[in-house]
């Protein structure tokens, strides 16, 4: 008897031995500590190696295939994990309700773990793009090369801050070149100074039409190719500041329509070519300070129209006629430190409607026939604070409208007849000049006339005349003299308008000093002469 009781004590132990390890079996499959079933199932499933080698490729599949392979891995799991419980239920093993309380939570939990797993395999996905830009901005001067760039709006070159304003700013970036690609195509400024960019090829940002501002200061720019701002449409204010640019070629700024302000300022610009800024007829301020200008040729600002100031560089050497053709719009033309020795004929051609045009602190010696013809409704013509040595006939001619022409603090040392032609008396002010007064006194009267000039400007020889005014000079030779204005205006040789080339300022003064001293000694000899018949007489 003991034994058969302890046979049946052992078989019902054994049986509730089997139950228990069923319902562990089932609960290590239908449930987990951190209430992720399908977690659990593919830890079941899946070796350690197996495990990473998914995630590898995990990582490296595009994020719509992602979510559709996490999908269908879940549908997957559950399918295991519903034929499971449905083979225990068929085996009878005395589970009771166990197993179909079992599959609904699988099925439940699953459901969960599916809609949570594509928000996860979202996020994942913008880590990963998060974690690839912050490895590119770790890369020294090299534009970054990740895919997992999915929007534009997440798109910033390397070293670059991107804001939410749209604008960009890549200074001291180290770049060698444009990162129009990494750039997104709707910003609106973009800031690259302090870099080591050296071309602006063609088109190079005309994917850029919401673009307004574009700073490229402090590079190593020595070439703008043909077009290479064509497309910007809406763009305000450009700059190339300091930069080793040499040559504005033709069409390097042109299609820069609405543009207000262009900065060409500190480069090395030697040459502006024709029709550099072709098709660009908008542009309100152009700046080409601190530059070593040697030409400007013909039509070089051909097709702005638009332009109301242009403020030129400490020298310019030559300007051909019609250099500025097309500027018919301009107001004011502004030039100081000039280093060219001569203003061409049709110089200012053009300029239609200028209002004023300024030339200051210069060494421009020479105004040649026709200099300032064209300026039609000119205002102001202001020559301040140059080394101008001589004002030739018809300089001035066609400016019939112009008010004021200031001739102010200059050297002129020779006004040839009919240079002032064409002004009205009222106009001309040679106030702080010092003039010879020999014999070209009569002359100077007539190019004065009618005007206050005479009682401003100065005599510098001969030393009689020093520091006095040539009203002054012209009564006290004529009251000396008694010589009518013909007279004096005759007596004058053709060496004495116009001094010879190649003579020096010294020269120029001991050749008026000694004709002065020759028409004296002349104008003394009958006096001399009857002296000494008088002297003569007495004597016998």
């Amino acid at each position: 008897m003991p034994s058969a009781v302890v046979g049946h004590h052992d078989s019902r132990g054994r049986a509730s031995s089997r139950n228990s390890d069923t319902n562990k079996n089932i609960g290590r499959l239908c449930s987990c500590s951190d209430g992720s079933v399908i977690d659990r199932i593919r830890s079941l499933t899946f070796d350690g190696q197996t495990r990473r080698i998914q995630k590898e490729q995990h990582q490296q599949q595009p994020q719509l295939q992602r979510q559709q392979q996490r999908q269908r891995y879940n549908r997957s799991c559950l399918l295991r994990c519903g034929t499971f419980l449905t083979s225990l239920w068929s085996a009878r093993m005395g589970l009771g309700r166990w197993p179909g309380f079992a599959l609904v939570v699988c099925l439940l939990l699953g459901t969960l773990s599916s809609s949570t797993g594509a928000s996860m395999t979202l996020n994942n996905a913008g880590t990963s793009s998060s974690n690839s830009n912050s490895h590119d901005e770790n890369s020294s001067g090299r534009v970054g090369q990740s895919k997992s760039l999915a929007a534009p709006s997440t798109l910033c070159p390397p070293r670059c801050k991107c804001y939410p304003n749209k604008q960009i700013l890549c200074q001291e970036a180290g770049l060698n070149s444009l990162p129009t690609k990494y750039i997104p195509k709707d910003a609106r400024q973009i800031q690259m100074m302090s870099n080591s960019i050296s071309l602006i090829p063609t088109d190079a940002f005309k994917h850029f039409r919401h673009l307004k501002k574009l700073l490229l200061d402090n590079n190593q720019i020595t070439v703008v190719a043909p077009n290479a701002f064509r497309g910007l449409k809406h763009m305000e204010e450009l700059s190339l500041q300091n930069n080793p640019l040499t040559v504005l070629a033709s069409y390097s700024f042109s299609g820069l329509q609405h543009i207000q302000f262009l900065n060409l300022g500190y480069n090395r610009i030697q040459s502006i070519e024709a029709n550099a800024f072709a098709d660009s007829r908008d542009i309100e301020h152009i700046s080409l300070d601190a530059n070593p200008l040697v030409i400007i040729k013909t039509k070089a600002f051909n097709d702005i129209r638009d332009v109301g100031v242009i403020y030129m560089p400490l020298r310019v050497d030559t300007i051909q006629a019609d250099a500025f053709h097309g500027l018919e719009n301009v107001t004011e033309l502004a030039f100081d430190q000039m280093k060219s020795d001569a203003i061409g004929q049709f110089a200012f051609r053009g300029l239609n409607k200028v209002d004023r045009i300024i030339i200051s602190n210069s060494v421009v010696r020479v105004f040649d026939s026709g200099a300032f013809t064209g300026l039609k409704d000119a205002n102001t013509i202001l020559l301040e604070g140059n080394i101008i040595q001589t004002i030739k006939a018809a300089t001035f001619a066609g400016t019939r409208n112009v008010r004021s022409v200031k001739l102010v603090n200059n050297r002129i040392t020779n006004l040839v007849p009919g240079s002032l032609d064409g002004l009205s008396p009222e106009v001309r002010q040679l106030r702080g000049n010092f003039i010879p007064c020999d014999c070209r006194l009569a002359w100077i009267q007539a190019v004065l006339k009618m005007s206050h000039a005479i009682n401003t400007t100065f005599c510098s020889e001969p030393s009689e005349f020093h520091n006095t005014t040539v009203a002054h000079a012209l009564e006290v030779q004529r009251a000396q003299e008694q010589l009518s204005f013909n007279q004096v205006h005759t007596s004058c040789r053709p060496e004495d308008f116009e001094p010879k080339k190649g003579y020096s300022e010294q020269q120029k003064v001991n050749t008026a000093t000694t004709a002065a001293a020759r028409r004296r000694n002349t104008a003394s000899s009958p006096i001399l002469l009857t002296l000494l018949i008088t002297t003569w007489s007495l004597a016998l």
